[in-house]
């Protein structure tokens, strides 16, 4: 375990998540926000947690966390703090399956992030990145204080995305 909150517990992604991160990067709002990462069938999946999730928590201590409901067991999300290409700063990254969206695991999961970034990394800023219209998400970012402050393209893609920051 990574950090918890009232409702959740956040750890890292392994292997065995694979049936779940399929399910999550299929959904059409991930890839309409975040984007289609060619995961269709379990192998793909376990080599997606080995690149995206494994390979991050080795070689810089951070990554995103799978989200566990504490009620049922069950596998709702992902949320943690990324070193992504292309950023200054550590970014905060967060999605959620859609029945689990509206409830505030997002933002409870967000906060134990923040938390561990600011106290336990020593991060004086904390960034988040997010699709324009993904107008959920920038609500939910200003929920949590973060400011706009910029459109910007991450290195090697084409999308623009709204850069938000909290100090």
């Amino acid at each position: 375990m990574i950090t918890e909150s009232e409702r959740l517990i956040l750890r890292e992604v392994e292997q065995g998540d694979a049936p779940f991160m399929l399910e999550l990067v299929n959904d059409p709002d991930w890839i309409r926000f975040i984007g289609d990462r060619k995961v269709h069938d379990l192998e793909s999946a376990g080599e997606f947690i080995r690149t995206r999730f494994e390979k991050p928590y080795r070689e810089k201590g951070i990554g995103l966390w799978l989200m566990v409901e504490k009620a049922t067991g069950m596998s709702i999300g992902i949320c943690g703090l990324v070193d992504r290409p292309g950023l200054d700063d550590i970014d905060l990254g967060y999605a959620l399956l859609p029945q689990y969206r509206g409830q505030g695991f997002a933002s409870e999961a967000a906060k134990v992030c923040l938390q561990y970034g600011y106290e336990r990394l020593g991060l004086s800023r904390i960034v988040a990145i997010t699709a324009p219209q993904n107008t959920s998400s920038c609500g939910m970012l200003e929920h949590l204080g973060f400011v706009y402050e910029s459109r910007m393209i991450l290195p090697g893609e084409q999308e623009e995305l709204l850069l938000y920051a909290k100090v």
